[in-house]
């Protein structure tokens, strides 16, 4: 987790905002505490929160993560889908990402890479078999 940056909310929602997890096209997110409970909090950029047909397709997917609960996957938790402040909260998970824990420790052992698979592949069928499809898999997001 990164400091805040300067022109970054303290507030979304109900949420204090205690760092940076990163930032992309659609969203940054942040780590929000309310009360002792952490969450990560993807805000989407003002312009996409602006554009109703963006909003009614953000709020289909959150519905979507609401329906289906999982060891596996980052929680759905909170949300909001005003004009001007669209943000999703989720369980926050204090690790490092496939991608950091690679580029520190090397490649995975054949075992832990096996068993990594295993649950990526069960959990995305699981969720196809909800009808949610994850469109943005890759190592800095596992």
């Amino acid at each position: 987790m990164d400091r805040l940056e300067p022109g970054d909310p303290k507030l979304i929602g109900p949420w204090s905002l205690v760092g940076r997890l990163g930032a992309g096209g659609m969203a940054r997110v942040f780590v929000g505490k309310r009360g002792t409970q952490l969450a990560a909090i993807k805000v989407i950029h003002s312009g996409l929160a602006n554009d109703e047909n963006f909003r009614n397709r953000f709020r289909r997917e959150v519905e979507a993560l609401q329906s289906h609960q999982s060891p596996n996957i980052a929680n759905y938790i909170d949300s909001n889908f005003d004009e001007g402040e669209c943000w999703l909260a989720t369980d926050y998970v204090d690790g490092p990402s496939l991608k950091e824990e690679v580029e520190i420790n090397g490649p995975i052992e054949d075992n832990d890479w096996n068993r990594l698979a295993s649950t990526l592949l069960t959990t995305l069928a699981e969720l196809n078999n909800k009808g949610i499809l994850h469109r943005d898999i890759k190592p800095s997001n596992i």
